[in-house]
């Protein structure tokens, strides 16, 4: 009876078609109501029987996305020019056909019940083609995932364990390059392949995060036809975060997108870990973009802050930037750049090349580490310390302690109109004051306040620690100059990571506290420890706690890195870079 009622619904429903010479189709809503009519049962999830001539077909997706139905080894597709539930053989020439009831069917059913029509197939299955059309969709997620991995890669992949035929059945390496190439501009139009940056155009799923949007600057709205494009990324979350704490960290990133010359973050710290809130991307390194992106960023608070704390890793370029938009802040120094950069000009000065002398070498090492204690004691006694350092230091080392001297110190007078010989004069003449005592006439790069942490150890602001660093885990894992549109997808990635910190409870039970490994670190008790038992009064013995302090910081010298990114060179000139 079921089945009689069946065939009474697809032959009324052949007829209507044939009277509606307007050539329009029935509605889907009105079909499934003319089903219900009927009491056509053709549901297989809703466990009605199986009737003799309902076959069980297996649903797929087409190359468009379309719906497709696969029964032994053949595959079918909607008829066009006929209504939802006709489906014909995906070979043309070939007569066969089904019919289906999508009343029942939902998007995530797998298999759905309908009949065949009365002609068969005039060619043999291809079984190999469904699993074909399904590692090629596989293809076509992994662009999603992993967007800038090598077509070649990519295919490999997929046809690392599949059988010959499959494998004949997916195409060739080549069409399927121009598959992923085709897929890759669906997805994200012209952002990797504009040879102008003011003809990129974003589409929606790169600037928006769970329905906000993270493009927060765009320099294109504000300085039309100018080809040096700044882009400033964030979230709401993230910036109001950000605007609400008086602690920022400024740091020059590693993750910078291709046809972009420089990427600078902005962190703030939060239940005692960091969180970035802001990635910049700069066309050149230079104070004017700089300058512009912190003026947007100034613009997009809502109260201006009347106190805030800036910590560097000593771009003197963005430290000049920074203290010309926000004059009211203070600004410090990061103690692991301070070591990075006094290793780099070390190595460059050529001092390695005394290790090969024994004597020599063991002499140099250790005045290196006494230079990068300077930090640790109160600012009073920086300048006596240094002085200290010099008169035990070896002549080789002269060029190096004369470069910091320059830059962390400051000159004198007399030893900036007789240069490193008045400067490495031990004795000072009777009735002289020492060099410590004399005004300073060449103020140095970096101030003494400005590097110096012995303030922050004891009132907590921030570890001394490399926290600044931490910006760069921001797609650690990705190439280096990545395209756009990876650069976008890495920073939404990170976006939850950090909400997830800002989310977490400060005294979570689930909190686990993480157990700071020795080696690579500055050993704060260990310090607080020596400093609150030092004695400055005499000159022994503040060399003697600087020589202390070089041997507790040990394992932080030997986590220190020589790399390109950090300080300006010595003969920048900042202040002919800066606007009017």
């Amino acid at each position: 009876m079921i089945r009689k009622n069946f065939f009474l619904f697809l032959e009324k429903m052949i007829a209507n078609q044939q009277k509606n010479s307007a050539g329009q189709k029935r509605n889907f809503n009105e079909e499934q109501s003319y089903l219900n009519e009927q009491n056509v049962e053709i549901d297989v999830e809703g466990g009605g029987e199986v009737l003799q001539d309902v076959v069980l077909f297996e649903t797929g997706k087409t190359n468009r996305g379309n719906l497709c139905l696969w029964h032994e080894g053949y595959c079918f597709t909607r008829n066009r020019g006929t209504n939802v539930i006709n489906f014909r053989c995906e070979q043309r020439k070939c007569p066969a056909s089904c019919k289906i009831s999508m009343e029942n069917w939902k998007e995530s059913s797998k298999f759905i019940e309908g009949i065949l029509g009365n002609s068969g197939h005039n060619h043999s299955p291809n079984y190999s083609k469904k699993l074909a059309k399904e590692r090629r969709k596989e293809i076509l997620q992994k662009i999603e995932q992993t967007p800038k991995k090598k077509a070649s890669l990519l295919v490999a992949d997929i046809k690392s364990n599949i059988s010959d035929d499959v494998s004949v059945e997916m195409g060739s390496d080549q069409a399927l390059g121009h598959l992923i190439y085709r897929h890759r501009r669906r997805l994200f139009g012209n952002v990797d392949t504009a040879n102008n940056l003011l003809d990129i155009e974003f589409p929606d799923f790169l600037l928006n995060f769970k329905g906000q949007n993270i493009l927060f600057y765009d320099s294109r709205f504000y300085r039309q036809g100018e080809e040096d494009v700044v882009l400033l990324f964030s979230h709401p979350s993230l910036f109001n975060l950000l605007e609400t704490n008086n602690l920022w960290l400024i740091n020059s990133s590693n993750f910078i997108p291709f046809k972009w010359s420089h990427n600078f973050t902005i962190s703030t710290e939060i239940n005692e870990k960091i969180v970035v809130c802001i990635q910049c991307i700069l066309p050149k390194r230079e104070i004017k973009y700089f300058k512009e992106s912190l003026n947007a960023i100034k613009n997009l608070i809502k109260q201006p802050k009347a106190f805030l704390k800036i910590i560097f890793d000593f771009d003197f370029i963005s430290f000049k930037a920074a203290s010309q938009v926000f004059p009211y802040a203070q600004f410090y120094g990061s103690m692991f750049h301070f070591g990075q950069n006094l290793l780099r000009k070390w190595r460059l000065l050529g001092m390695q090349n005394l290790y090969s002398d024994q004597i020599i070498g063991k002499i140099s090492i250790k005045i290196f580490r006494n230079i990068l204690t300077l930090p640790l004691i109160p600012q009073q006694h920086v300048r006596r310390a240094f002085y200290l350092i010099v008169q035990n230091s070896p002549n080789e080392l002269n060029s190096f302690l004369e470069y910091f001297a320059k830059n962390y110190i400051g000159l004198t007078l007399t030893q900036k109109q007789y240069g490193i010989k008045q400067f490495l004069k031990i004795n000072s003449p009777a009735g002289e004051p020492p060099d410590w005592e004399l005004p300073i006439f060449c103020q140095p790069k970096y101030s003494i306040k400005f590097w110096n942490v012995y303030e922050r150890i004891h009132s907590s602001v921030i570890r001394t620690n490399n926290y600044v660093e931490v910006s760069n885990s921001v797609g650690k894992n990705s190439i280096h100059r990545p395209p756009l549109s990876e650069f976008l997808t890495t920073f939404i990635k990170d976006i939850e990571k950090q909400l997830e910190i800002i989310q977490t409870p400060i005294n979570s039970p689930q909190k686990k506290k993480i157990k700071r490994k020795r080696l690579f670190i500055i050993q704060e008790e260990q310090i607080l420890e020596t400093l609150q038992q030092a004695n400055y009064e005499e000159d022994g013995h503040l060399f003697d706690i600087i020589t202390l302090l070089g041997l507790q910081i040990q394992g932080y010298i030997s986590g220190l890195r020589d790399d390109e990114k950090g300080e300006s060179d010595d003969n920048d000139d900042i202040e002919g870079e800066e606007e009017d």
